[in-house]
């Protein structure tokens, strides 16, 4: 197995239980949960080079009725398929204050050891705080 496909299966035994167990629902690399009248979308993002061996957790917050769009045609994406790299703001796992940039790299570290680091910042509440103070998408990201 390659050290993606090993730092995958680590995410999928370690991490993505602690997800279930606070309300995400989806699956990888995509979850969300509803939040009052927002829903939250939380993702795994790895780098499209499969020889960087990094990747880094990111999530946003999108109205619950879900988020419009424009492209190719004006329609509405239901709020449990939207994704986090569609949304207007962001804040990434394990970020440092006034930072918004945090990769996992996984090429010096253990897949399991990383997936444990994962957790914990999913434990603690500086990440969920961080998130309730983006804006909600209502409309997507124009990609032209």
């Amino acid at each position: 197995m390659s050290r993606r496909s090993d730092m995958k299966a680590s995410l999928k035994r370690l991490a993505i239980p602690h997800l279930r167990s606070i309300g995400f629902r989806g699956s990888f690399p995509d979850f969300y949960r509803y939040m009052g009248d927002t829903v939250e979308c939380l993702q795994f993002y790895f780098k499209r080079d499969s020889s960087d061996d990094r990747f880094f957790v990111h999530a946003g917050l999108a109205s619950r009725d879900g988020v419009e769009w424009h492209r190719p045609i004006k329609h509405t994406v239901a709020p449990e398929k939207v994704k986090a790299t569609q949304l207007i703001a962001t804040v990434r796992l394990g970020a440092k204050p006034g930072s918004n940039n945090r990769w996992f790299d996984f090429a010096v570290q253990s897949a399991d050891s990383i997936a444990l680091d994962v957790v914990s910042e999913l434990q603690g509440d500086d990440f969920w705080h961080r998130l309730q103070q983006v804006p909600v998408t209502i409309e997507g990201k124009d990609f032209r």
